[in-house]
């Protein structure tokens, strides 16, 4: 998607999107505009700019996003949609609540590395009826609110965690990398290892602990030899870890710097031991 909006739904009711794997950089995922739509098992990426919002209030160049809900004519009312069970990565916004509501339902979601907002939500239409539950807001970005945008959003998420089951926490995919959002055995949003007993986001578990952590060169032992690999993948273009799971030592959800600093440290016997299983 380049531009406007990957799916919309408006003038219904009812309307359902579902199982779909939406990317882009300028726009929304989905626009759900209509009383009632379900939102479910999509996996929603890149979105960083909207550059042909139609909102009837000058925002300029507005943030894209994963999910919008709601419509920019306030005066009508967008009742009872569900989010839920949706994986969203690596945009602006996450999920948006535009304009009023009765009762939203956002739940099972995962929203992680939105550089603005996880889930917002209208100033003026602050409804603590809805029902925000099982969610994972991780590694939102510095919250600073665009110049063209007139404080209108509150940032939601930070109140939201620790609530109802929502938390924030390394979603631990598979292969972030390669494109693979399935989650680990170990993951936080698998329904074993969380306080809801359900599965958060689109996919579920598709990795197992069948590995030893660092092991990137598959010796079965980690050592020396497993950082100069590391090396050769940031500085030599070099081929990259088995996953970016088992390159995760840190766990902060990205394979950087910081995970080879980590395991220099802990191989050296210097540092904290690694944080991956």
């Amino acid at each position: 998607v380049m531009g406007g909006y990957g799916i919309e739904l408006t003038d219904g009711t009812g309307g359902r999107v579902s199982g779909n794997w939406i990317e882009g950089y300028d726009g929304v995922g989905i626009w759900a505009g209509e009383s009632s739509a379900r939102i479910e098992n999509n996996i929603i990426k890149g979105f960083r700019t909207f550059n042909e919002c139609s909102c009837d209030f000058p925002l300029g160049t507005v943030s894209g996003g994963g999910i919008y809900v709601g419509v920019w004519e306030y005066s009508e009312v967008i009742d009872s949609p569900i989010v839920t069970n949706n994986t969203i990565i690596d945009l602006s916004i996450g999920i948006l609540l535009v304009n009023d509501f009765g009762v939203i339902t956002v739940t099972n979601n995962i929203i992680s590395d939105a550089s603005w907002i996880n889930l917002g939500m209208n100033k003026n239409y602050a409804n603590t009826n809805h029902i925000i539950e099982c969610n994972n807001f991780f590694n939102v970005g510095d919250n600073n609110l665009e110049e063209d945008w007139p404080y209108i959003f509150d940032e939601m998420a930070p109140n939201l965690i620790g609530l109802n089951g929502n938390i924030s926490a390394s979603p631990l995919f598979c292969d972030a990398d390669a494109g693979d959002y399935h989650i680990s055995d170990y993951s936080l949003c698998a329904p074993s290892n969380n306080s809801c007993h359900e599965l958060i986001g689109a996919l579920g578990i598709g990795c197992s602990n069948n590995y030893t952590c660092g092991d990137f060169d598959l010796n079965d032992e980690v050592t020396v030899a497993d950082i100069v690999f590391l090396i050769n993948y940031y500085f030599l273009n070099g081929p990259r870890p088995n996953s970016t799971y088992t390159a995760d030592i840190n766990c902060d959800g990205k394979v950087s710097l910081a995970d080879l600093v980590m395991l220099s440290q802990h191989i050296l016997h210097f540092g904290s031991a690694d944080c991956c299983p």
